[in-house]
């Protein structure tokens, strides 16, 4: 009995033992294995290889023409723009009303279309490219302000997280900057509002080291950027002045001082009175009147969904929140996600979701936090950076190979140019008079290729009748509604043209016989037969 006892312990022994040194075996592998990974970071020009490569795989789909939803309703703007600088005309329909998307960022490109007469594809895609280039040096100028060590590394690691540190069911909307949807979102105002940001912060934190002249000067600059980005993109301005706040408070040198916190009120107020005496759009009515309860905020409740998933290999980094948070610059890092969430959350209870948009600035700054963390010692000693470090790495390459397996589109596979060379013939052969009713999808694109449309498919604002406008076009396409009832609608919008997208299954049977009959085709293809309505038409 008692050699038997002594074998269950010399087994145990060796057994623990043998776990013990497979275990040191496994830290020992992974330990070295990131260690040449952070060897490979921290080496020169790091950051500027791996920005080439981001360059040259976001040009491919830039130079290809793979748009998103949203490049069309900005392509209409730079479109009217372009043809009346000053004083454009409503970009979607036939109104004489303002349009939110003509911010400083549209209007400069549409002084360039109007002394070029490049078309909005040409003049968005090239805007694309630069707007990648300045991505690339303000993530960098960025990171180097913020951090004083190891910087090379910091700006290389922070990209990447950028880039891949999402969940599978990540977001796809303007002012995500993943690798997902980076190539769509490349060409859009609020990108360049982003880049602007994060230069406006970077000029803010260099500040203090210069003279006081030049310290006034850096501060100027820096609330001229403001204006700016609050004009292009009041979401991305929310993120902004929340950063900029936890920049001053968190700041201890400069805690005693009223300098750093008139500087702070000089480039946050002053913004917002500049913003007022736009030219193009109300600033303060769009702020205060029209965005309340609109369509804006009814389509952005997606940002309150199933945050699990999306967020999924972050949520092991929310206790790096309450480490170091007295430290600079964690301190502020963790202080911008405290304000940003309150944000996030009012915008939840007061059913305004458009505040959700703030949640890619949320995981930037835990993206800053944990960059910040892994950086700050080396990884070899600590087996809980190693493990945490290597299980968060494997959920990063994850992201990337769940899209390539789920989403073809991001090889390049389901581009058809086709339907919108036809456009362009469409837009050829048709006056500048044109108004056009079509089916909803196809009523996206329209505008760009200089076409109105009946009603805004795009969240409206000052379009006091758009939701009638929609319920019209709907009701002109039902298989119920009787041709008098259509031939109304016709007339009351004052409709010249009927185009008829092929691929559609919008319009019904009637519908179609209707169209045809009152109209007179003036081009038939494969995807779209364009109809002239007629003159002094009566109903069947």
């Amino acid at each position: 009995m008692a050699f038997s006892i002594f074998l269950l312990i010399l087994l145990f022994y060796f057994k623990l033992r043998y776990s013990i040194l497979a275990t040191n075996t496994l830290y020992r592998y992974l330990s070295d294995f990131l260690s040449r990974i952070d060897r490979i970071a921290s080496s020169h020009n790091s950051y500027l290889w791996l920005a080439l490569c981001v360059f040259l795989f976001e040009m491919m789909y830039l130079l290809i023409g793979i748009h998103g939803k949203d490049f069309w309703e900005h392509a209409a703007v730079i479109r009217a723009l372009s043809e009346n600088p000053l004083n454009p005309m409503h970009p979607i329909i036939d109104v004489d009303l303002p349009h939110a998307f003509f911010s400083p960022y549209s209007v400069f490109i549409g002084f360039i279309g109007y002394f070029t007469h490049l078309s909005p594809f040409i003049l968005l895609g090239a805007a694309g490219i630069i707007n990648l280039a300045l991505l690339l040096v303000a993530i960098r100028y960025f990171i180097f302000s913020m951090f004083t060590e190891k910087q090379q590394k910091t700006a290389l690691y922070f990209l990447l997280l950028q880039l891949f540190a999402w969940g599978p069911m990540v977001w796809r909307y303007s002012s995500f900057y993943h690798i997902k949807t980076l190539h769509y979102v490349l060409p859009y105002p609020s990108t360049f509002a982003f880049i602007l940001t994060l230069f406006s912060v970077a000029l803010f934190m260099r500040r203090k080291h210069l003279s006081a002249s030049g310290r006034f000067l850096r501060t100027v600059i820096c609330m001229l950027l403001n204006t700016i980005v609050l004009l292009t993109h009041p979401t991305t301005a929310i993120f902004l002045f929340i950063f900029f706040t936890a920049l001053v408070i968190m700041q201890k040198e400069d805690a005693v001082s009223m300098k750093s916190w008139s500087e702070l009120l000089f480039c946050i107020l002053l913004p917002f009175a500049l913003a007022g005496l736009w030219h193009y759009y109300p600033f303060w009515d769009l702020l205060l009147v029209q965005s309340k309860g609109s369509q804006f905020h009814a389509d952005s409740f997606t940002f309150y969904k199933r945050l699990f998933i999306r967020l999924l290999p972050l949520w092991m980094c929310i206790p790096l929140l309450w480490q170091g948070n007295r430290i600079f610059p964690a301190g502020a890092f963790a202080l911008s996600f405290v304000f940003l969430l309150v944000v996030y959350l009012y915008g939840y209870f007061t059913r305004q979701y458009g505040y959700g948009r703030v949640i890619f600035f949320m995981v930037m700054v835990i993206h800053l936090l944990i960059v910040n963390w892994f950086t700050k010692a080396d990884i070899s000693p600590n087996r809980k950076k190693i493990i945490l470090s290597f299980v968060f790495l494997i959920l990063m390459i994850l992201f990337p190979l769940f899209h390539l397996c789920f989403d073809p589109e991001i090889l390049i596979l389901s581009h058809n140019p086709e339907p919108y060379r036809e456009l362009e013939t469409i837009d050829e052969l048709t006056p500048d008079s044109l108004i056009c009713l079509t089916d909803t999808q196809t009523a996206l694109l329209l505008p760009s290729y200089g076409m109105k449309v009946t009603a805004s498919i795009y969240p409206s604002y000052w379009i006091k009748d758009n939701e009638q406008r929609k319920k019209d076009v709907a009701t002109f396409f039902e298989n119920k509604t009787d041709n008098r009832t259509r031939l109304s609608i016709l007339r009351k919008y004052k409709i010249t043209h009927i185009l008829i997208s092929k691929s559609s299954h919008i319009a019904s049977e009637k519908s179609g016989q209707f169209s045809y009959y009152i109209s007179s085709v003036i081009y038939s293809g494969k995807y779209y037969d364009l109809l002239k309505v007629k003159d002094n038409v009566k109903p069947q």
